[in-house]
This record gives structure tokens, C-alpha cells and sequence, in this order.
């Protein structure tokens, strides 16, 4: 678990690096929370019988929260320049 917490929080710090430009702060909570639903999902995928219900997966979050959406670049910085 700590291992996909670990590369999970790495791929969504990239995407962030990437994506995380001024105005776009919606789009990157959006992939944060669909990248937790995944997760979720995958987990559930181990047993057909230990099923993780959402608040089971709230504890796991708070354990092994995923890092907030966060804007890298801004558009103005870089405008005022001229």
C-alpha cells in the first residue's frame, strides 16, 4: 500500500508540474479525485470479499493522503515581462 501511495503521489506531483498553470485549478482537482476513485477501485480489485467501502477509504486517505492540486506556473509572471 505504501508503495502505491508512493508512485501514485509521484505521478500526480508530475501532472501537476506539467498541467498546473494559472486558471486550471479545477481541472487538477478533478484528476485528483478521479485519481483517488481509481485507487480506490484498484483496491477493491485484491478481493472479491474484503470490499472498501468509502469510508473505509477516507481512513486510508487520511493514512495516505494524496498531495493537493497545485498551480506551478502563472500565466501572469510571465505576461508581465513585455
Amino acid at each position: 500500500m505504501a508503495e502505491q501511495h508512493r508512485i501514485l503521489c509521484r505521478k500526480l506531483r508530475g501532472h501537476y508540474a506539467y498541467y498546473g498553470i494559472t486558471g486550471n485549478n479545477r481541472a487538477l482537482a478533478d484528476f485528483r479525485h478521479q485519481a483517488g476513485r481509481r485507487w480506490r477501485y484498484w483496491l477493491n480489485r485484491r478481493s472479491w470479499k474484503a470490499r472498501m467501502h468509502w469510508t473505509r477509504f477516507s481512513q486510508l486517505l487520511d493514512r495516505y493522503p494524496l498531495p493537493p492540486e497545485r498551480v506551478v506556473q502563472s500565466i501572469y509572471r510571465h505576461g508581465a515581462k513585455v
